[in-house]
């Protein structure tokens, strides 16, 4: 089940988060496209591998532009 909806109200509901990493191996990016927030922000990990050093760099380079 695609969690997208639900980690949008969190967000919404905590104000002052300058910056996040959307990682998730269940919803593909459709699911997190549907909204603005996770624009640039989602990480589609892969569940046989799970979360993978090219993924780490990934998520390190959105983290340093929280913008």
């Amino acid at each position: 089940m695609c969690k997208a909806a639900l980690a949008r109200y969190w967000l919404l509901e905590h104000n002052g988060i300058d910056g996040f990493v959307a990682l998730d191996d269940m919803c593909d990016a459709e699911g997190y496209g549907t909204y603005d927030i996770f624009k640039g922000r989602y990480i589609n990990t892969n569940p046989e591998t799970g979360f993978t050093g090219k993924d780490c760099r990934l998520a390190l380079d959105i983290l340093s532009n929280p913008s």
